[in-house]
Order: structure tokens, then sequence, then C-alpha cells
């Protein structure tokens, strides 16, 4: 999958000097909203969460890009911001069942549904770029992803923290896996096929591609790591996607073998991760 130039049109959003306040203060407002068990407060308080997600990905960008960014850019950081976040703030079933699945389905498209507003919002509503719904379904779909490897994990472990720190640990070592693997890219001889398997598991590579953002040969990847000097390939969107959905079928039915917990026809009960991964 080639991708074409990076786009170097620069954007003119300056930075807020609040911007570092204004993201610790979404976190905290976020972070203190516990569990929901009616279902017009469960409603109430997902589309809460999926608003602040937006906002707190928003201020993310404002304070991290410093306005000095590509147009390309700024629409990946977002899609990373949102992935990272949305898995942070995902909420979480306490157990498995029928009703499990479109409550981790439906936090996904909210995280998709926040990311191509605020994406849409960014490249102005009356200049549509075919770039950014694509981007906004993957985003949604890598979050669908990790949500059923923490649930899975979830089902297993007595401590749910555990899982919650587990699934986090994942995500980003899986985000840097071209960092901290390109040593070894280049004690490899710097094969075609080697390379391409280290791009090819990395989640942002799976957004970039969906992008059209060769986000490898940046500026800033320059400095860090030697992709600029290899030969490889991003991974085809679609066969990523096929992959992304193998993978979350063997979660969902890894955490339904066996599993704790009587089925219910009720809403599940819900648990924050922040929640749980405090002391």
């Amino acid at each position: 999958c080639k991708l074409p130039e990076r786009d170097r049109e620069r954007l003119d959003d300056p930075t807020s000097a609040s911007g570092a306040r204004t993201l610790w203060y979404i976190f905290c407002l976020l972070a203190s909203m516990g569990p929901c068990q009616s279902v017009s407060g469960f409603g109430l308080w997902l589309a809460a969460r999926a608003a602040g997600l937006l906002l707190l990905t928003e201020a993310a960008a404002a304070w991290l890009l410093a306005g000095d960014s590509t147009f390309s850019e700024a629409v990946l950081a977002r899609a990373l911001f949102t992935l990272f976040l949305a898995t942070v703030l995902q909420p979480q079933p306490a157990h498995a069942g029928a009703t499990a699945i479109p409550l981790l389905l439906l936090w996904s498209l909210l995280s998709g549904a926040s990311l191509a507003l605020g994406l849409l919002w960014l490249a102005g509503f009356s200049h549509y770029n075919h770039r950014l719904l694509p981007l906004a379904g993957g985003t949604a779909l890598l979050v669908f992803l990790f949500a059923c490897l923490r649930w899975s994990l979830a089902m297993r472990c007595k401590d749910r923290r555990i899982a919650s720190q587990a699934t986090l640990a994942t995500l980003i070592l899986s985000l840097t896996l071209p960092l901290w693997s390109a040593p070894l890219a280049v004690l490899n001889g710097a094969s075609k096929a080697f390379v391409d398997s280290i791009v090819a598991l990395c989640p942002l590579s799976y957004l970039a591609a969906l992008a059209e953002v060769d986000y490898l040969r940046s500026d800033w990847m320059y400095q860090y790591a030697p992709y600029g000097s290899l030969r490889f390939d991003y991974p085809a969107p679609a066969v990523s996607t096929l992959l992304i959905l193998l993978l979350a079928t063997i979660f969902i039915m890894y955490a339904n073998v066996r599993r704790a917990g009587p089925r219910t026809g009720q809403l599940p009960a819900i648990a924050s991760p922040l929640l749980e991964m405090k002391p």
C-alpha cells in the first residue's frame, strides 16, 4: 500500500495557553464519572463520555501539536489520541454474555463518531476530505479490538486492574513498535519482509494507510528511526481490517469460554478503567 507525499500545508491554529489546564480538567471530570445502572442514566453517561472524549482529544491536539503541523499530521494525531483515550475511558461489562458485545461495539462507534466530528470540524464542513471518514471507521475498529482484549483478560483475571494495565501496555507497545524495534530492522540486514512485518503490526500504520499519511518518513521520525532509508510498504487497509476483525473474534470467544457470571437480560454492570486503576 503506497502512500502519496505528505501534505506540507501548515495549520494556523494557535495553541491556547490554558491547553494543559483544560486537558487536566476534562480528564479529572471523566475520571470521576462512576458506574451507571439505569438505562436512561447509562445512555446519558455514555453520551457524556463520548462528548468528553472529543473535547479531550481536541485539547490534547491543541496542546501537543503546538499549532505547527501539517493537515495530515494533525489528522493522524487526532486519530492516535482518540484511540488511546477511548481505550483508557472505555466502559467495561462486569461479566460475559450477550449484552456485553453491544456495549463494546456502541462505545467503539461513539468513539469513531466523535473523531469524525472533530476531523470534519478541523477540515471545515464545507470541504469534505475523502480520507476522514475511513480514518474514523478504522479508529473505531481498533477501539473495539482493544476493548475486546481488555474484556477477555478481565474475564480471566481476579483483579480487573491487571486487565486494564495489560491492555494499556499492549496498546503502548504496539503503537511504539517502529521505534523500539528499529535496531532489529537494521541488525536483520534491513530485509524488506522483516521491515514490512514491523510496520504492519503497528496500529498507527493501519491508521496512516487509511489517512494516506507516510508517517514513518516524517521529519520527526527521521530523527529517531531509520525507516527513511529502508524499503517497506504499508499494509493494505482491507487485509488489516480482516485481521483486526479476526483478532476481535478470537478475544470474544476467549472471554466466553468458561465465562464467570450468570447470563441476565439486564444492563451489564459498568466499570470505569480509571477508577479500577486507582490504588
